[in-house]
């Protein structure tokens, strides 16, 4: 019996686009070894199409090499390539950087887009937060006779599971090995699931320990009670990022309960001055009902009060600062939340012959426009109007509205850009990391006041982690 589109629950997608480092490798890993994957260019109405195979997968490098027939048409070494492997038909551009006979070498892509099947649809959960009580069936042992172990649980269908094994217990898990599914943590199963270890691959290295990734398809479906438990708080947290980084283990509960009530306490102020009133309300009552403009405010205060933090910024008044700035700082997009998404002048330029001609006018003059909300308002601060002037500006100089270097971007308005760079690659990406976004932005912020906050996060003894939401299986 086959489940109808209709019953798919409303947090899954069925075509979706990852950005996740692991999930892309993963992608990439699972495709070595299948046949028929397509690459293709096109040439104005003409596509020129390949069948190729993954031979070499270099993580550390950032490429692939693919062998496919070179006697075909040339590959325009101008033009991207257009790949789709056979894992879950993943869709994804490459750019050649080297060429040699029947061989391509493609960088691999920031971005991928990966068909979601009914039973590969699944919920992911963070290290150690849920885990499955199961037994390795011998044949001709009864299985009650066979002691249980307990495995990580990574991710979860209706119909399959992603466990996490130690390497000492990997040799147990080979291809159609059948296991028996006892029960999960806090969710034991009266009739327990049959199902076949579909494969058994390296996946991590945590404290020091060899993990692997172990896929097993189910025979039958989990109870639908049961699965709804499951993934219950997963659902119920679902595009509440902002929850989730509030609860992570590097605030106190002290901090945590003085962040909640600084931020009441200071909309609550700002809901009462005429210059800043509506801009706050509309917020408020999501009057655009657009995910990303409302959520990034309140991830961006969480993560000011981090980097504030890791500073050592002893002054709790502080807190009150990162809030009105974070409400202000997008104001004049309310009418229009999709300029928000938008993060610097180059993504601007490839994206303008998309907007109005009031769009484009509005995201360049957004900056002095937030300044200018806070400007009219008599209990405005200082520190906030200099986050809100600089805020566009980057540290090479090719930001905006003043194109300014590091040199004469304050230490205010530097906090700011990186908490806001931390804040996109968080909602941006379901598996975020602080230490891969380090790696990534380390040179941008090398210089001046960047690099004192880089080095106060870097040195700092706790870090906030991703809470995995919902992703395709990994």
């Amino acid at each position: 019996m086959t489940d109808k589109l209709e019953n798919l629950p409303s947090m899954f997608e069925i075509y979706r686009i990852s950005t996740s480092p692991s999930q892309i490798a993963d992608a990439l890993e699972r495709s070595k070894n299948l046949q028929q994957s397509l690459m293709w260019q096109t040439n104005g109405v003409e596509k020129t199409i390949f069948y190729f195979k993954i031979i070499e997968l270099n993580l550390k490098n950032q490429i692939i090499i693919v062998n496919y027939n070179g006697e075909k048409e040339l590959i325009d070494p101008n033009r991207p390539v257009f790949m789709k492997l056979h894992f879950r038909e993943t869709l994804f551009k490459g750019k050649v950087i080297k060429f040699e006979a029947n061989k391509l070498t493609i960088s691999i892509p920031n971005e991928i887009h990966l068909r979601e099947y009914r039973s590969s649809l699944r919920v992911v959960f963070g290290p150690g937060e849920e885990s499955v009580e199961l037994r390795v069936l011998t044949p001709g042992v009864d299985p009650s006779r066979i002691p249980t172990m307990k495995a990580y649980l990574k991710d979860v269908s209706s119909r399959g599971l992603g466990l996490l094994i130690s390497k000492n217990n990997s040799h147990l898990f080979k291809k159609n090995q059948t296991i028996e599914v006892v029960g999960f943590s806090k969710i034991p199963l009266a009739r327990h699931l049959v199902g076949k270890v579909v494969y058994c691959i390296k996946y991590a290295i945590e404290d020091r320990r060899i993990l692997y990734k172990v896929g097993v398809e189910l025979s039958s479906y989990i109870p639908k009670e049961k699965f709804e438990k499951l993934i219950k708080d997963k659902k119920n947290n679902f595009q509440t990022t902002s929850k989730h980084l509030l609860e992570s283990k590097a605030f106190s509960k002290e901090f945590r309960d003085h962040i909640q009530t600084e931020i009441t306490r200071t909309l609550d102020k700002m809901k009462k001055r005429p210059s800043v009133q509506g801009y706050v309300t509309s917020i408020e009552s999501n009057i655009n009902n657009d995910f990303y403009f409302n959520e990034h405010m309140k991830i961006l205060i969480m993560v000011c009060a981090y980097i504030g933090q890791s500073m050592k910024w002893p002054n709790w008044a502080s807190i009150e600062r990162f809030v009105y700035a974070a409400y202000v700082h997008d104001a004049p997009f309310i009418e229009h939340p999709r300029l928000a998404r938008i993060k610097n002048l180059n993504e601007f330029s490839f994206l303008k012959d998309q907007l109005s001609d009031e769009e484009k006018e509005l995201f360049i003059s957004s900056p002095q426009m937030a300044v200018g909300i806070a400007q009219k308002d008599p209990d405005s601060y200082e520190e906030v109007i200099e986050m809100l002037k600089y805020q566009k500006e980057l540290s090479c100089g090719s930001g905006f509205s003043g194109k300014i270097t590091y040199e004469q971007v304050p230490i205010q308005a530097a906090f700011f850009i990186i908490a806001h760079d931390l804040t996109d690659e968080i909602i941006s990406n379901f598996d975020w990391s602080i230490e891969r976004w380090l790696l990534r932005v380390k040179k941008d912020y090398s210089k001046g006041h960047f690099k004192e906050i880089i080095a106060a996060i870097v040195s700092s003894k706790e870090k906030i982690v991703a809470h995995a939401l919902v992703s395709g299986s990994i």
